[in-house]
């Protein structure tokens, strides 16, 4: 049956797919630099124009085609089975194990496609491509307008792909950490209410929030901190930058989204140096001074020491939870995460999350017939589908992130083409249902669409993160995806090794009174002058003005 119907949850097209992308690639030439790509449109292949993806799909093709992924038994998945009948492309998965990607690559017996997430470096595709290996994905965006559509959305999307000369020879899976985000605040539903106090949603009101938890709290519960970070030893600020920078920086102005190297208006600053890096290392003087945290919050053994005050009831709001059913008098963990704050600097919600893709490996073998590799690229581009042009009819099939993972989804066939996902009940314990049911964890929040809180705070985080926080998501720009000259990488390179160095020091002395904004800030400023990191802003800035 060609069109499957009914897909329940297929929210995800059966989770396989990968990124966002839209765009083609031109080559412009620069007098001193050569070529340099740059994404624009593309326009779409006259036989597509003005079609649905329920008119695309499913495609017409006669072939089994051969794709080599690193499953066991995917051809006994139903989700693998649906795909193809929602597609109208035969597959024949095949397990690569190993090294045996190399061979194949190297050798002449290379299957149709390759789909895995790990195993082959860009530099390492980039040359089989160059051999005449792999399809040159920008030569066919003329038959992908859903990956055109998702790279306007996400044009970072291409940062790991995009070679210099404007090819690409693999797709990349878009993970916009939506699975396990670091920057988020859990709070203890039970003690808010017990305390009588609602969710801040200003950072005035944060900031008399926890006053209140530890007023509430300290003479009741031994040892209570209202606030609990995962930080300590030469981790410290490690984890403090991970989890909460990107938390609690955008509150305090519109200068910059991070404290690292970012491009505002075309223009690459360096958020710790700006006047909102100043009132947000205020805002962290003042939590540290508040007693409402550990004051021993760098010493080496923190990390594990918070980690068991938080499971001993003896915290409120923390970044990371080690709770469990067994926390609460309930039996249900009872959680929330705390939404994006405004402040008088900053008037919207803002959460940010560095949605620059991981290396993966989607591509098409080059020497297969013309007609095959069109009907393979379609295939791809079914992944990026979105519910705004689904797959079916019904508007119950798209794709959200094509990521032909090790793990997938198990399937129940109903019959006449129908299939529904396998609930998490179902299965003995809530992991066995993760394992079985999730294709990679940057794909949870599309699975927990009809999932309310239940006994783990992995319910609450995916739920949380979907209704809070993913509805104010601004993708972070990442350096990663500019072109440097040998030289300048190897000196950015050492540069950011001293800058993580310094900010590290620089942060805990702030944090802890040692260093203040007024009488400290001038000093601060020449050690990041010495180090190179202001140089640095001009490096990172020609390198953006040649390719754009």
């Amino acid at each position: 049956m060609k069109n499957v119907k009914k897909v329940l949850a297929l929210m995800l097209a059966l989770v396989m797919c990968m990124g966002m992308f839209a765009g083609c690639v031109q080559e412009d030439v620069n007098e001193t630099q050569g070529t340099k790509p740059s994404v624009n449109n593309v326009d779409i292949h006259p036989s597509l124009v003005g079609k649905s993806n329920a008119e695309r799909y499913p495609l017409e093709s006669s072939k089994t085609f051969t794709i080599a992924n690193r499953m066991e038994t995917p051809n006994e998945r139903e989700v693998m089975v649906g795909w193809n009948e929602v597609t109208g492309v035969d597959v024949n998965w095949i397990d690569l194990k190993g090294d045996q990607l190399s061979q194949v690559m190297a050798g002449g017996d290379m299957p149709d496609a390759i789909c895995i997430s790990w195993g082959v470096d860009k530099e390492v595709v980039y040359e089989y491509g160059k051999a005449g290996k792999l399809v040159n994905f920008a030569e066919y965006l003329q038959y992908m307008p859903n990956f055109q559509k998702m790279l306007q959305a996400y044009p970072v999307a291409l940062t790991n792909y995009l070679n210099e000369d404007g090819s690409f020879y693999s797709l990349p899976a878009q993970s916009a950490g939506v699975g396990s985000p670091a920057n988020l605040l859990y709070v203890r539903d039970d003690m808010v209410e017990e305390a009588g106090l609602t969710m801040p949603t200003t950072i005035d009101e944060f900031k008399q929030f926890i006053l209140d938890m530890q007023a509430y709290y300290e003479d009741k519960i031994d040892g209570f901190k209202a606030l609990n970070f995962l930080m300590g030893g030469e981790w410290g600020y490690i984890e403090w930058n991970g989890y909460m920078d990107n938390f609690f920086f955008p509150v305090f102005g519109k200068e910059a989204l991070q404290t690292g190297y970012d491009l505002v208006d075309g223009k690459v600053v360096l958020g710790c140096t700006t006047e909102q890096y100043k009132r947000y290392i205020e805002f962290i003087s003042w939590v540290y001074a508040s007693g409402a945290c550990e004051q021993d919050i760098f010493s080496a053994d923190c990390t594990a020491a918070n980690k068991a005050k938080t499971a001993n009831n003896q915290a409120a709001i923390f970044p990371a939870s080690s709770v469990n059913a067994n926390n609460f008098k309930s039996g249900v963990v009872e959680l929330s995460l705390i939404q994006p704050l405004t402040s008088q600097w900053q008037d919207q919600l803002i959460w940010t999350n560095n949605t620059v893709p991981g290396w993966m490996l989607n591509c098409i073998n080059a020497e297969l017939p013309e007609e095959d590799i069109i009907t393979l690229v379609q295939w791809f581009d079914a992944a990026y589908a979105t519910a705004e042009d689904p797959l079916n009819e019904e508007g119950t099939i798209y794709g959200n992130y094509l990521y032909l993972g090790e793990k997938n989804v198990h399937w129940r066939d109903l019959g006449d083409g129908h299939y529904e996902r396998i609930n998490w009940e179902e299965y003995k314990t809530p992991s066995e249902w993760a394992n079985n049911e999730v294709c990679n964890t940057a794909l949870y929040l599309s699975w927990f669409q009809d999932v309310e809180k239940a006994n783990t705070a992995f319910y609450c985080k995916q739920t949380e993160v979907r209704d809070k926080l993913w509805p104010h998501l601004v993708e972070r720009w990442s350096t990663s995806g500019l072109f440097l000259t040998e030289d300048e990488s190897l000196d950015a390179a050492d540069v950011n090794t001293e800058l993580n160095l310094y900010m590290e020091s620089a942060f805990a002395k702030f944090m802890t009174g040692e260093w203040t904004v007024a009488n400290n800030w001038t000093e601060y400023m020449n050690g990041l002058e010495s180090i190179g990191a202001i140089d640095l802003i001009d490096t990172y800035q020609a390198a953006y003005d040649r390719h754009n």
